[in-house]
């Protein structure tokens, strides 16, 4: 979905554990493991947020403590 596609002031909710297409589309990202939100952070801030993370390891660390 290209941003221009979608337009402005719209919400598309995507469900997928491929973190490329996360970060191809998103602008902003939710992480849910077990029926709980454990993140939620704008992507261009993930740097920020999270330093030294990169989406793919940080969705693996974070899913995978349960």
């Amino acid at each position: 979905f290209p941003h221009q596609a979608i337009g402005p002031a719209k919400t598309v909710l995507l469900s997928t554990h491929i973190m490329q297409e996360v970060e191809a589309v998103c602008d902003e990202v939710v992480i849910i493991n077990a029926g709980e939100i454990i993140a939620g952070f704008a992507l261009a801030d993930l740097g920020i947020t999270y330093p030294g993370e990169h989406l793919e390891g940080l969705f693996t660390r974070l899913t995978l403590k349960n």
